[in-house]
């Protein structure tokens, strides 16, 4: 089911897919529709540091459709951030609900922020009333729970409240992490329920795994975020979309 205009986003990984990592792909591989940047941590002191402004600064991302990625558990913060990205020229930004370090979480952020459900209306509230005065889109990368999957029912329901551009759904819960099979019934009840755009994400290594998930939704996956698939096999791109890869005799050692 390879389709030459399916979309594929780019995972964004800490300490890897930097601004030096995505030009060197993008010139060499391409075929990706949207890279996300390592996430940014903003505080009250700062909105971003200047390690993760030199990432994001569109002068070191000529040519790549970039999505700056937050991660804080404060509206205030968020803005602030989001703020210095739209006036950086960035209309799009993507809001991490899904990082289960454990240093993270425990400050009540990424996955740590998904059983806080109060918390978290109030601050969609806020980012979204933001994002409706400023013209910025605002996606969503999401596990299904902390604790358990089924937290996933009350969370797609506060997602189905606002208007997320997209919303990105790792089938995994925190303790997971990265291991053991997809939870495919939780993203399947996505696909019957949810009413924003959904973006599929976890354990696509080949075209093969693509198909098999694709045949076991009943539905072509489109669009689809790759993360480690990509980085183990950087030809994955043009081999979902169809293409034979643009790696030439002069880059192979």
């Amino acid at each position: 089911m390879c389709m030459n205009d399916m979309k594929i986003y780019f995972a964004p990984l800490e300490g890897v897919t930097g601004y030096i990592f995505r030009n060197a792909f993008s010139g060499i591989y391409g075929h990706v529709d949207k890279y996300f940047a390592p996430f940014i941590s903003p505080c009250e002191k700062y909105a971003m540091t200047p390690r993760e402004r030199k990432d994001i600064d569109p002068e070191n991302n000529i040519g790549i459709n970039l999505v700056p990625q937050i991660l804080t558990c404060r509206s205030d913060c968020f803005i602030d951030a989001a703020k210095e990205l739209h006036a950086m020229g960035y209309k799009e930004i993507n809001l991490n609900l899904g990082c289960p370090s454990g240093t993270v979480c425990a400050k009540g952020k990424g996955a740590g922020f998904l059983p806080e459900t109060s918390a978290l209306k109030a601050f969609l509230d806020d980012i979204y009333s933001y994002a409706a005065t400023a013209d910025i889109k605002i996606s969503v990368k999401t596990r299904l729970g902390f604790y358990n999957p089924d937290e996933f029912y009350d969370l797609l329901e506060i997602f189905n409240s606002y208007p997320l551009s997209e919303l990105i759904v790792h089938p995994r819960i925190r303790s997971d992490y990265y291991k053991g099979d997809i939870r495919k019934e939780y993203f399947a009840y996505a696909l019957e329920n949810s009413r924003n755009p959904l973006v599929y994400n976890g354990n696509i290594y080949s075209v093969k795994d693509y198909d098999a998930l694709s045949d076991s939704f009943g539905t072509i996956l489109d669009p689809v975020m790759l993360g480690r698939g990509l980085i183990s096999d950087p030809s994955l791109a043009d081999k979902l979309k169809g293409f034979e890869s643009r790696v030439s005799e002069d880059h192979v050692t």
